[in-house]
């Protein structure tokens, strides 16, 4: 029986010793894990901004863990504003507009001399009126002072402005009409419609409003008219 309980004890005293060995253990790797984890801090709660130097301090911010769907959403809003940086910095170029070939020097004086020729012919064969009163009507299609406002001239066609001019009935119609300003230039235009009041040395040139033609006035200049072959 002595022997008995002496082995009970002893059995006791092993199991006991065995416990104590194993809380030992356990408080020591709970330690040393908890030792490692605080020198190897989590890459993740670590955010290094960019540092700030003050003599020979640099700042570090920390921040805490983040989940994955808190990054995903950071990386998300990112990368719209990228989007939208690029969407309102970037400019879709227009296509070029093509260039008509221009006329060289030498055509251009060509068009001048031929231009040249045709207005010396023209006047060589034309009649010329000294001091000739030049005054204005419009092309505005109402009855008033310009005329019945039918938009039509004596030829039957359509009233032009800068083209059309009303001349006496000594000239006749189609006639091409001259203008000498004094200038340098001359101004053409058609003899295809008359006026009541347009006699003598008297020409009406159309233009395009009513208020204009008040504007423009009573003028006098040299004229010159071709009739047509």
């Amino acid at each position: 029986m002595r022997q008995r309980q002496g082995c009970a004890m002893m059995m006791a005293l092993l199991v006991g010793c065995a416990l104590i060995w194993f809380l030992v253990a356990y408080g020591v790797f709970k330690l040393g894990s908890m030792a490692i984890e605080a020198m190897i801090p989590d890459a993740d709660a670590v955010e290094v901004t960019a540092p700030t130097t003050t003599g020979t301090n640099t700042d570090t911010k920390v921040v805490a863990p983040t989940t994955v769907d808190e990054k995903l959403a950071r990386a998300g809003a990112k990368l719209a504003r990228a989007d939208a940086n690029v969407e309102g910095t970037v400019e879709i170029p227009a296509e070029p507009t093509p260039e008509l070939p221009r006329p060289t020097i030498g055509e251009v004086d060509a068009e001048a001399e031929e231009n040249r020729l045709i207005e010396e012919a023209l006047l060589a064969r034309s009649h010329k009126i000294e001091d000739c009163l030049i005054t204005y009507y419009c092309c505005e299609k109402y009855p008033h002072i310009c005329g019945t406002g039918d938009g039509l001239t004596a030829l039957g066609g359509e009233v032009l402005p800068g083209v059309s001019c009303a001349v006496p009935p000594g000239i006749p119609l189609g006639s091409t009409i001259m203008i000498d300003w004094g200038d340098g230039e001359i101004e053409y235009r058609r003899a295809d419609d008359r006026g009541d009041a347009v006699r003598g040395d008297h020409i009406d040139l159309a233009v395009p409003t009513h208020d204009e033609a008040l504007e423009l006035g009573v003028k006098y200049a040299t004229v010159y008219w071709v009739e047509e072959e």
